[in-house]
């Protein structure tokens, strides 16, 4: 049975359960979904969350969930029968109380899918589910199942017996200098050969994010310039609707970052006078024509500027981009902040940078989990 990865955990929460449980459940589901590891073919398309019969969490699920994603995925909150699940890939399954009966049928049609499956049934592991809400008079309880806690340690044990030593090795010496500090945020850039020169300074200055909106431009890649950069580095793309810059810009807010725009005018700070001990940022990189639009200066935190000495007023972008990372890299490298990837941050960059390395990567995670299968 593929089963998502989940954490060894038991969280108990003191709320008011009458007026607050579907609320709180709402959050919990969102921000749980926001730090899975899903697989490949599941990073795509809409995030499906699908919710068996009728319940209140269901309004209140679309409501706390319009204006956010997972990923760059828009979520999409869909009322299901069982037969409408057997024609759906649902990221999330949700099985209310009064549909407990429901539990075992569902399992067996998601059996060989990377879906998690929520309930408020209680005997949460004799069932099989993989999250369990609970109430104890005034108290919500979550309950997570662990007994898949150590596949994603697993997976990984799985696939290293399909690349060399060497390239293992490699991953975890690159893993180790990895950090999610600084991001970049590329808007509008429409030139391949300067979008993909940025993705390969981001790589070489072990930065994983990069961020890329595209509210004119689409975004393309030259493989000749990125030399396969992309392949190691975590894009995220905002291209669905007319406000990309400030759905990115709350994003990344929501994620604690410091909006920081590049210019060579208005009262930006030099890179050796720019804070960088005052929390993450995301430094913000526009057109080399235009620069970033106004909705981008109009939501800035700071500016950020490169000091020139010549005629030319500024580098190009790609040169530019460059040149910050390679200067407040050291500055950080120099710092006592700690700026580097979190081992859970490393364990899911490695495992994702194995399936990117691996030939038919899903056919075998999928022979993983039908093995594990078997074993239970």
């Amino acid at each position: 049975m593929k089963r998502i990865i989940l954490l060894i955990l038991f969280i108990f929460i003191c709320i008011n359960a009458k007026s607050q449980d579907k609320k709180l459940r709402s959050v919990f589901i969102y921000n749980f979904a926001r730090y899975m590891v899903w697989p490949i073919e599941y990073q795509e398309g809409t995030f499906v969350i699908g919710i068996i019969g009728t319940s209140l969490i269901n309004s209140e699920l679309k409501k706390f969930t319009e204006k956010r994603k997972i990923g760059v995925q828009i979520i999409e909150i869909k009322k299901l029968s069982i037969k409408d699940l057997e024609a759906t890939n649902c990221h999330i399954i949700y099985i209310p109380y009064k549909k407990s009966s429901s539990l075992k049928e569902v399992l067996k049609i998601v059996e060989e899918k990377p879906t998690l499956v929520v309930t408020e049934e209680n005997n949460l592991f004799r069932n099989g589910a993989d999250i369990s809400f609970l109430e104890e008079g005034s108290k919500q309880r979550f309950q997570l199942n662990t007994k898949n806690f150590f596949m994603e340690k697993k997976l990984i044990d799985f696939f290293s017996n399909f690349i060399t030593e060497k390239r293992i090795k490699l991953f975890d010496k690159v893993l180790e200098k990895r950090s999610r500090y600084l991001t970049v945020v590329l808007e509008d850039i429409y030139q391949a050969h300067n979008a993909s020169a940025v993705l390969r300074s981001c790589d070489c200055f072990g930065f994983q994010d990069v961020h890329i909106i595209e509210n004119k431009n689409e975004y393309y890649i030259s493989p000749d310039v990125a030399m396969g950069s992309s392949k190691w580095l975590n894009l995220e793309r905002y291209n669905n609707k007319k406000n990309n810059t400030l759905e990115a810009i709350q994003k990344l807010r929501d994620e604690n970052y410091r909006i920081i725009a590049t210019t060579p005018h208005k009262n930006a700070k030099n890179l050796q006078n720019f804070d960088i001990n005052k929390g993450k940022f995301a430094v913000f990189f526009g057109t080399e024509m235009s620069g970033l639009s106004k909705k981008v200066f109009e939501n800035s935190d700071e500016y950020l500027k490169i000091d020139m000495f010549g005629f030319t007023e500024s580098l190009n972008i790609s040169v530019s981009v460059a040149t910050i990372l390679h200067h407040l890299r050291l500055r950080l490298e120099k710092s006592k902040i700690i700026f580097l990837l979190k081992e859970k941050e490393k364990l899911n960059i490695k495992l994702d940078w194995m399936r990117r390395s691996i030939k038919k990567s899903n056919l075998l995670e999928k022979e993983f989990y039908r093995r594990k299968n078997l074993e239970n």
